[in-house]
């Protein structure tokens, strides 16, 4: 079931369970920051991705807010930013463009989600 920007996922078959995902700014931001508390990850959740550990994926409230503090101050470091710039022109120029060139002097269409999926 979708719902503009949001959907319901039935997902992972191992797990046996749905997930809500979203990726409306407003949603996110109520979600993530403004009533963070309400959202808490079930037992079932942290039994699934237990191998995360206790990061910022699987914590909840006060070790949540702590992880929240320490990846934010990571993600707006200059260096981070420097290295995500280079690593996603490095993607398109060796990854994506050549698969559209080639897609392209074949005459083929191309689902345009599908080539950014890849690693």
């Amino acid at each position: 079931m979708k719902i503009g920007t949001t959907a319901l996922v039935k997902g992972p078959c191992f797990a046996n369970m749905d997930i809500l995902g979203t990726v409306d700014p407003k949603n996110v931001y109520y979600i993530m920051s403004a009533n963070f508390q309400n959202f808490q990850k079930r037992p079932e959740f942290k039994k699934i991705f237990d191998v995360l550990g206790d990061g910022i994926f699987n914590a909840d409230f006060d070790l949540w807010k702590n992880q929240r503090k320490i990846a934010k101050t990571l993600i707006i470091h200059h260096t981070f930013h420097n290295f995500l710039v280079k690593t996603s022109c490095d993607m398109v120029k060796k990854g994506l463009v050549p698969v559209l060139k080639f897609m392209a002097k074949e005459g083929r269409v191309v689902r345009y989600w599908l080539p950014l999926c890849r690693s």
